[in-house]
């Protein structure tokens, strides 16, 4: 797969020593207003006290990079130190740095290129990067300008424009990075943490569910009466084979309609990560910025893929079409088709049975029966049903079957062992 370089995070630093214009015009010609008229600055900052070099102003920038990525120090590879004001001409800034921040053995290279030196960084870090020699390249630009600018009338068009102060960014494998497969219940508002943080994917289903969240009642309650519970570790299963979670394979995984272990559940499973009832679903890849967004129903239909770099900055001629996800083929199975038909069976019984109509309803429910056998709701309006006409026996062994199609949901379940305790049959 190829490797792209992205930057994982950033940081900065600037001394705390504020430098006005008018501080400058009181040791060499000039003026607030000569200043500002041509370079627009106002004030500047340069270091507190004599002994602070470059690698000092790093000291801090690289540790917000690397916080601000979601790694430690430890992780850097290797360091690129930009600079044109080095603590010392040998060894360079970048080896004082990496010993200032406790990396023996890490490589360090100074690039002394002035204002270009960033930009000729960051192009040698992606090319490690691209190359695999290294995940986590450091690269930093800092410069203490204070200490050689010449504060007179000849140096005062150079030393009004520079101060003190230091940048960092953390570049790493940016197809490194995590991806999410997450899918939410539109209603639910509590904040749940997803599972995966160390891992090279999160993951999560209705409610965040995640192991230390186990002591939380409400999470308790969601994780053992709700299937969302059951399609978590489904989830789980799904993500724990062998190789990275590309876009495809993200929508193969929304598309999955197995039970624990690949067990077959028959379609529009509440159980099943896609059980043919959600709203809808989107996949992205951030690194490429590309976006495909389900064109439904569920996640059966064609994941249409949108170029967010185009979209967003609309900068350059529009970019050839992206490749679709295609269509599941169930979309266009005779399956899929007796599937919708059951499921307008079942509403009409619903509404029959409530009408105070169960023979109506048996039969309505019948050809819902015959059309999609598998599903779990439907046996549970069955069971309801040949209840109410007094049919005990057919009643439990739809219940029965019930439990059997929906094993997550354990709310419903206890319903319906309740019922089959007072069928008593």
């Amino acid at each position: 797969m190829e490797r792209r370089a992205a930057i994982l995070g950033s940081g900065h630093y600037v001394p705390t020593k504020v430098v006005t214009n008018d501080d400058l015009a009181q040791i060499m010609p000039t003026t607030d207003e000569w200043i500002h008229q041509r370079t627009g600055i106002r004030e500047r900052r340069f270091i507190e006290e004599s002994g602070i070099g470059a690698s000092d102003l790093a000291i801090p920038a690289a540790k917000m990079a690397v916080e601000q990525a979601g790694r430690e120090i430890k992780d850097i590879d290797a360091v690129l130190f930009a600079t044109l004001s080095p603590d010392h001409q040998f060894p360079g800034a970048g080896c004082l740095l990496i010993h200032k921040l406790g990396l023996p053995g890490v490589p360090a290279l100074d690039v002394r290129n002035q204002c270009s030196g960033f930009l000729y960084s960051l192009s040698v870090a992606d090319a490690w990067i691209r190359c695999g020699m290294y995940r986590n390249v450091l690269v930093v630009g800092s410069e203490v300008h204070s200490t050689g600018v010449e504060f007179t009338e000849r140096g005062r068009d150079v030393a009004v424009l520079f101060g003190d102060g230091a940048g960092a960014v953390l570049v790493g494998d940016g197809r490194q990075r995590k991806a999410a497969i997450v899918e939410l219940a539109p209603r639910d508002k509590d904040e749940r943490k997803p599972r995966g943080e160390d891992e090279p994917a999160i993951h999560a289903t209705n409610h965040l569910l995640r192991e230390p969240f186990e002591r939380d009642a409400q999470n308790d309650r969601i994780r053992r009466y709700t299937s969302s519970g059951y399609r978590y570790e489904r989830l789980g299963e799904l993500l724990a084979g062998p190789g990275p979670v590309d876009p495809a394979r993200a929508v193969a995984i929304l598309r999955d309609r197995r039970g624990l272990g690949g067990e077959e559940l028959g379609l529009g499973n509440r159980n099943a990560l896609d059980n043919l009832h959600l709203t809808h679903s989107v996949v992205v890849d951030a690194t490429a910025m590309v976006l495909w967004v389900a064109e439904g129903p569920s996640a059966l239909g064609r994941y249409r893929a949108i170029d967010l770099r185009h979209a967003l900055t609309r900068e350059g001629a529009r970019p050839a079409p992206l490749d679709d996800f295609p269509a599941d083929r169930l979309l266009y199975s005779e399956e899929y088709g007796d599937y919708k038909e059951a499921l307008a069976a079942i509403d009409h019984a619903r509404v029959l049975l409530a009408q105070g109509l169960p023979r109506k309803a048996l039969a309505d429910a019948q050809v819902a029966l015959a059309l999609a056998p598998d599903v779990g709701d439907l046996h549970r309006l069955l069971g309801d049903i040949e209840r109410e006409l007094g049919n005990l026996a057919a009643a439990r062994t739809h219940y029965e079957r019930y439990l059997e199609l929906v094993p997550g949901r354990l709310r419903d379940q206890e319903r319906v062992r309740g019922l089959l305790e007072e069928l008593g049959v």
